[in-house]
């Protein structure tokens, strides 16, 4: 049998359902994408602010999830062991981590927000638990507030930064989607998300999609840097937003693909 876990976020609960599907067997994404026998579970009870981004599966099997209040407390990366249905605290400060996603070695990548919180991406060795920064800045000027994280097949970071909460000056004069190459190098790929948030690549590495949480406004605030030539449209509703992913990593605006404001 196999077993697709897809995790929800909620607050004080996490809920995990389970859709078991026949070797072979195909799923209609469109109108069967949950198996007949498929049943919602509460794995977790007791948070304080459990996100949407935070879920994240390691590849021994647990599942990593954070925990983000409100205020200068900065938050927990708990783990979950599904088959002792047991939840432990793996992280606590956690810097006001939020979005988590695992690399092709294992390690564990954060996306760390402001409101007291580290403002970051970091890479955790599992291994070893050591962490590292691998970028808190875009041209010496601190990102607003990581949000959410996701990898393409090459090992590029790619990460929404808003701001929600917080009371840390806005350093940056737009808010943007980054990419982090192999060689630690960021670089802003858009900037026509007014409140950039969840953020996911297609199967098969050609498209992008980021979350668009608010309506049309300035997501600029100032200068883009020079050369910059990926989409600069601020007239988005929130929505989810399809955008070209080129082979270099920029980005090419698609469309407005579901518009979620009603």
């Amino acid at each position: 049998m196999k077993n697709i876990n897809l995790q929800f976020w909620g607050i004080f609960c996490l809920l995990s359902i389970i859709v078991t599907t026949a070797p072979g067997q195909n799923i209609n994404l469109d109108t069967n994408f949950f198996a007949p026998n498929a049943k919602l579970k509460e794995v977790f009870k007791g948070g304080v602010g459990l996100t949407f981004e935070g879920p994240a599966m390691s590849p021994d099997g647990l599942l990593y999830f954070t925990d983000v209040p409100v205020g200068k407390y900065t938050g927990e990366i708990w783990k979950y062991d599904p088959q002792t249905g047991k939840a432990v605290v793996f992280r606590s400060p956690s810097g006001k981590a939020n979005g988590l996603v695992f690399d092709a070695e294992g390690n564990l990548l954060a996306a760390e927000g402001a409101d007291s919180g580290g403002r970051r991406i970091t890479r955790t060795d599992m291994k070893t638990g050591i962490s590292v920064i691998l970028a808190n800045n875009f041209r010496g000027k601190l990102f607003n507030a990581p949000n959410d994280i996701v990898l393409d097949m090459r090992g590029r970071i790619y990460f929404t930064d808003p701001r929600y909460l917080g009371d840390e000056p806005i350093e940056q004069p737009f808010i943007g989607v980054y990419r982090i190459d192999l060689d630690g190098s960021v670089h802003l790929i858009a900037a026509n998300a007014t409140k950039p948030n969840g953020i996911a690549i297609s199967p098969d590495q050609k498209t992008l999609y980021v979350v668009n949480n608010d309506g049309p406004g300035a997501g600029i605030y100032g200068a883009l840097p020079d050369g910059f030539t990926g989409p600069v449209s601020t007239k988005q509703n929130e929505a989810i937003l399809e955008y070209e992913l080129l082979p270099d990593g920029s980005l090419k605006f698609k469309k407005q693909l579901i518009d979620l404001k009603d």
